[in-house]
């Protein structure tokens, strides 16, 4: 029985140097030499062998407890939402752009001017030597005859001198801190500017015209002709909301570069991006081929450049007559005029179409 005994006791300690050859932590190595130690007794060498089972498994969940207990949960948080700032914003944070550009009225202004002096002066001398003071051979119907004539040319004389107010020379957007700053100061701004209704909504006054509710970080200045010549362009600030554009900016750009490029080319192109990117390149081919032809034939530069002011001058009178070429914009639902034939508009009209209010019916060939 004591060589049975001794045996198992053996193998029961063989077991449990098994169980755990490769403990790496002290605990567990403590455990093994525990059961090599007590298992060489004859009557407890099971339970020596169970010791040292139940010793390793505790150490094994000590160092897994430690290995959990040393880990850091770490929270990941979303990165803040950041809100596109609006295509006003971008341009309040640049300063003064400058929208639109007409280009010069000269010719449009000298014939209208002239055209209606001549109408007021001949009414005038007509009225004073015919109506007034006639003659003594004339007959009596004559002087009320030239009343009447006279009431007719000075009414025609206004109407050339009003085709010349209010055209619209140019657009800017200027930040609302700007113009703030200058209403606390009391800056450059004339006395007629600071008087008008978007000086008066900046002064915390609501306009009558169209109620504006929302803040904007720019207004639209807006500098347009006197109906008297040699007289500065007067300025007025708007709200974006209060501006109503006809059509958009960006098809009338389209519009006037497809015309330029048929007029150059000499064939109609489709209006197409295609047809478009075509005519601009032939286009930009024909202005070098002018500008060669120029300066081949340099002895009848002047003559060409004549031809040019007088073309010119026609236009400029024909225009005073029938008032062509004309839009009809509303500022605070009072009337404008905007030039169509010509003009500058920065991005093609498309800055302008972001910022103001386009007219819901807005059909650019009823122009």
């Amino acid at each position: 029985m004591a060589s049975i005994s001794s045996r198992l006791s053996s193998q029961f300690v063989l077991l449990a140097h098994r169980t755990a050859p490769c403990a790496r932590t002290p605990s567990q190595a403590s455990a093994t030499r525990f059961a090599l130690v007590f298992g060489s007794g004859s009557g407890s060498g099971f339970r020596s062998a169970q010791t040292a089972r139940f010793f390793a498994s505790k150490a094994k969940k000590a160092a897994k407890k430690s290995a959990s207990s040393s880990t850091v949960i770490t929270t990941v948080t979303a990165p803040p939402t950041v809100i596109p700032a609006s295509y006003a914003e971008q341009l309040a944070k640049k300063g003064r752009t400058l929208l639109y550009e007409a280009h010069s009225h000269a010719w449009f202004r000298f014939a209208s001017f002239t055209t209606g002096s001549f109408c007021v002066t001949y009414s005038l001398y007509n009225y004073w030597n015919i109506h007034l003071n006639p003659p003594a051979d004339l007959a009596t119907w004559v002087p009320y005859a030239y009343g009447v004539i006279c009431a007719m040319t000075i009414g025609m004389g206004g109407y050339f001198f009003m085709g010349m107010r209010r055209i619209i020379r140019h657009i800017e957007a200027v930040p609302a801190s700007q113009i703030a700053s200058q209403i606390t100061s009391g800056g450059a701004a004339s006395a007629s500017t600071k008087k008008s209704k978007g000086w008066a909504e900046l002064l915390t006054i609501k306009p009558k015209a169209v109620p504006v509710t929302t803040p904007t970080p720019i207004y639209i200045e807006v500098a347009y002709s006197r109906a008297i010549p040699f007289l500065p362009n007067k300025k007025e600030y708007y709200h974006p909301s209060e501006v109503e554009m006809p059509f958009r900016m960006q098809l009338l750009c389209e519009r006037l570069n497809t015309l330029s490029a048929q007029k150059n080319v000499g064939k109609n192109l489709p209006t197409t991006k295609t047809g478009q990117i075509i005519a601009a390149s032939k286009q930009k081919a024909a202005r070098e081929k002018e500008r060669k032809e120029r300066m081949q034939h340099l002895l009848t530069l002047p003559f060409r450049d004549a031809a040019k002011v007088f073309r010119g001058a026609y236009e400029g009178l024909r225009r005073s007559f029938y008032r062509e070429g004309f839009a009809k914009v509303y500022l605070r639902g009072v009337e404008y005029k905007l030039d169509m034939t010509s003009g500058w508009a920065l991005d093609d009209g498309r800055a302008i179409d972001r910022l103001v209010h386009v007219k819901p019916s807005a059909n650019i060939n009823a122009y």
